[in-house]
């Protein structure tokens, strides 16, 4: 009879102990859901055989972004036509542009231009990946807890189509991760927000 009880109480102990919310099991916990639900940015990547580049002052920098992309072999690319703006040290450049079919495994969703000459490639860009979990708080009595994590940024070769180069830096400032511990399923996330306006 004591053996049997003994068990149940290591049993029970082994429990309430593997049910505790540690830095390591936070972290698991985040990457599941990342898994589950990944927090990733996107750009727009056209194709077809005009694809038009404006280009002001001598700034091929568009351009650029779509050769280098050509060199990794995701897209084939040919300039079609150019000629002169009428904006003063202004051109305009056609390019015929087409994925390749490693450029076709990378897109997410396409859609057709409004006026129906170009398509539009949702490619992703970069993806915030967890880097560690410094502290948790726990709220024992509304079986809550909040974490304070790192994330960094992993970016693909799209990368360079992206004008807004703040979202390509290291996520350096903690981000608060909030978890909520069920009855039946224990802790759970609540959801990963690293960006503002995610």
């Amino acid at each position: 009879m004591k053996k049997v009880l003994l068990f149940f109480v290591l049993g029970a102990l082994l429990v309430s102990c593997s049910d505790k919310l540690t830095t390591s099991k936070a972290e698991k916990l985040i990457e599941e859901k990342l898994k589950e639900k990944p927090v990733e940015r996107y750009v727009t990547l056209n194709t077809g055989d005009s694809i038009k580049f404006y280009v002001s002052d001598g700034n091929k920098a568009k351009i650029e972004a779509y050769e280098s992309l050509q060199k990794e072999g995701f897209i084939k690319m040919s300039l079609v036509e150019e000629y002169e703006s009428y904006y003063p040290n202004s051109m305009n450049y056609i390019y015929s542009i087409h994925l390749t079919d490693k450029g076709k495994k990378c897109v997410k969703d396409t859609y057709k231009s409004s006026n129906g000459k170009y398509t539009e490639n949702k490619v992703m860009y970069c993806r915030a990946v967890l880097d560690k979990v410094d502290e948790i708080y726990i709220v024992p009595s509304i079986n809550m807890a909040e974490a304070k994590a790192t994330f960094k940024i992993e970016k693909t070769p799209f990368a360079v189509l992206e004008d807004d180069k703040y979202f390509l830096e290291d996520i350096k400032s903690d981000v608060k991760i909030g978890f909520q511990k069920g009855e039946k399923n224990g802790w759970q996330v609540m959801g990963v927000k690293v960006w503002y306006d995610q």
